[in-house]
């Protein structure tokens, strides 16, 4: 299993997951459909369902394109419902908890603690490799004693740093609050993997939707690398 960042930031997200077989699913469509199509060297053929994890722009900005393409989209009924797609024939809704099935994909979406209804994270299993995929999320509510091979992990701000902007006055006090309370501080990050998600045999960490304005990614990868002694990918 290949997971690959194409774009990760409060500005746009969009990933993309492929097995063994050269069957691939994208994770979020938060970017132009021109864009997306262009990191996908305009291969859309293998594309077998795109997974949404919430329906905020930066992650869904392109689901009606995606759509047309004559992509089956993955989400809750409340992001579907949110995005006003819930009566396509493409829109295929999952429920938190329950397995579904994108070709060779097992796909297990769980909830998560965002500013939006219907946010979700996704387990993916291909039957050879397990993957954790968790973005917008302030905490992780779950322990999970599967084997992820890969994890891949929102990493959004250093709370640290974050108060020392709001206090220069170069980042708005409202702001700072809403990244407080809806994503993952650097801190969170480092106790939900030491505490909830099983790395034994992880030998891929991605940190995800990572500010470059709020958090310092090489210093950050360093540190990462350090305390848990396997590769760390940082957009």
């Amino acid at each position: 299993m290949k997971f690959t960042q194409l774009a990760s930031s409060s500005t746009g997200n969009l990933y993309t997951l492929e097995n063994r077989s050269g069957q691939r699913i994208l994770i979020e469509c938060g970017i132009s459909w021109p864009d997306i199509r262009e990191a996908l060297d305009y291969e859309l053929s293998n594309i077998e369902g795109c997974l949404i994890s919430h329906f905020h722009a930066d992650h869904s900005k392109a689901v009606r394109d995606v759509i047309k393409a004559g992509i089956d989209v993955y989400a809750s009924l409340e992001t579907h419902d949110e995005l006003d797609t819930i009566e396509n024939r493409r829109a295929k809704i999952l429920r938190p908890n329950v397995w579904s099935q994108i070709e060779d994909f097992a796909i297990l979406p769980f909830a998560t603690t965002h500013d939006c209804l219907g946010s979700l994270g996704f387990i993916v299993d291909d039957s050879k490799h397990t993957m954790l995929f968790m973005t917008d999320s302030c905490k992780l509510d779950y322990s999970f004693k599967t084997k992820f091979q890969i994890v891949a992990l929102e990493c959004s701000y250093n709370k640290q740093w974050l108060l020392r902007k709001v206090d220069e006055g170069s980042i708005h006090e409202t702001v700072a609050k809403r990244l407080l309370t809806s994503h993952m501080s650097e801190t969170e990050c480092l106790r939900t993997l030491h505490d909830f998600i099983c790395l034994d045999k992880c030998t891929e960490l991605h940190l995800i939707h990572c500010s470059a304005d709020n958090i310092n990614k090489e210093r950050l990868k360093k540190e990462f690398v350090k305390e848990f002694m396997i590769e760390v990918i940082i957009l």
